[in-house]
């Protein structure tokens, strides 16, 4: 027969369903485009992964008083002061498209090991939280002031561990997405998780991937509007045009921005689930 007609498509694909990057999420952010960053480091390189921003209410939040923050969280401050670093894309970066990403996610997590190493490190960082601090000082009342230091920080790690083995008694039973928001909130404390992460996405094409520990998404606390990133190699991907000091004013503005919008964000928002 001369006339045939052929169709190759892929396993999954429906006739009339575009699987476009705009219809699976998937971003890319053209050159050019300007990225911002809050450091303690006035003279920090662009070596290796780097958290950016580059929407308004992101850049707002790093220059708020959260700027100080970031200053005493930091191991390389020499003047304790904020600075605001100012770059460009030196080529068009491909992103994942969040289901993309959280599968990604569950692929590593399913070494059991890894999955321990995830949720000790959430565990200590959630025992630095409010609510688990109000939690440890309710279980220290009555402790006398001279052993007070000695059972605060037995107290801490005990609930540090018990939140861990709850995490990995029952992950197995999360969503690719649960599984995704819980367990990138460790990324800044966990470089080989966060390593394995960037590795499987880079070999796939991708330069950067969305800081979801900055946007959220579940219970109720996800944002629209934002789009925090991690840059996989910030010195192939960004050039720095300045730097300057956040100083108290800029800190003061944009605090008052940022509240403003995420007031009225949260307001209308009719989904907070991602």
């Amino acid at each position: 027969m001369d006339d045939v007609l052929m169709h190759y498509g892929v396993l999954g694909m429906k006739w009339g369903v575009r699987r476009g990057p705009e219809f699976t999420g998937r971003q890319k952010i053209s050159k050019g485009t300007t990225m911002y960053r809050v450091s303690a480091n006035k003279n920090e390189t662009t070596d290796g992964p780097k958290y950016v921003t580059y929407l308004s209410p992101d850049r707002d939040l790093y220059r708020s008083n959260y700027a100080k923050t970031i200053v005493n969280q930091s191991t390389t401050s020499t003047n304790g002061k904020p600075y605001e670093h100012t770059y460009t894309l030196k080529k068009d970066i491909n992103i994942p498209s969040r289901n993309e990403l959280s599968m990604t996610v569950k692929e590593i997590m399913t070494d059991k090991k890894m999955a321990k190493k995830v949720f000790d490190s959430y565990g200590k960082a959630m025992v630095n939280t409010f609510s688990y601090q109000e939690s440890i000082f309710n279980r220290l009342d009555g402790v006398s002031m001279s052993n007070f230091e000695k059972e605060y920080n037995k107290e801490k790690s005990k609930i540090g561990k018990e939140i861990s083995s709850g995490l990995l008694k029952n992950y197995g039973k999360w969503t690719p997405i649960e599984l995704m928001a819980t367990s990138t909130k460790t990324l800044g404390t966990n470089k080989e998780f966060k390593d394995a992460i960037i590795a499987k996405l880079k070999t796939k094409g991708y330069d950067a991937m969305v800081d979801e520990a900055g946007v959220g998404g579940l219970n109720g606390w996800g944002r629209e509007g934002v789009n925090p990133l991690i840059l996989f190699d910030g010195a192939n991907t960004i050039d720095r045009i300045k730097t300057k000091t956040v100083g108290s004013y800029t800190q003061k503005t944009a605090t008052n921005k940022h509240t403003k919008w995420a007031n009225t964000a949260n307001r209308y928002s009719s989904n907070n689930n991602w």
